[in-house]
């Protein structure tokens, strides 16, 4: 859902960039605790429910002041 709602925002497809990170970093997050499934702590179970809404703003954070400093040559 929210990949399709950030590929209607016509920022230069910077929000899809973010969604994008975020969404490959949650994904590989769960596969992390795929493996242990049957004994998730109670982090674990936090991070399932609300990881995506961390790495969403830790990669608009990305997106908006690290990639136009690697951009610039800074």
């Amino acid at each position: 859902m929210a990949t399709i709602l950030s590929a209607m925002v016509l920022d230069g497809d910077e929000c899809g960039h973010v969604v994008a990170y975020a969404a490959l970093a949650y994904v590989g997050g769960l596969l992390v605790m795929v493996p242990r499934r049957e004994a998730l702590t109670a982090v674990d179970e936090i991070l399932i429910r609300w990881g995506f809404v961390i790495l969403f703003i830790v990669s608009a954070f990305i997106a908006a002041v690290v990639w136009p400093l690697r951009m610039h040559g800074l």
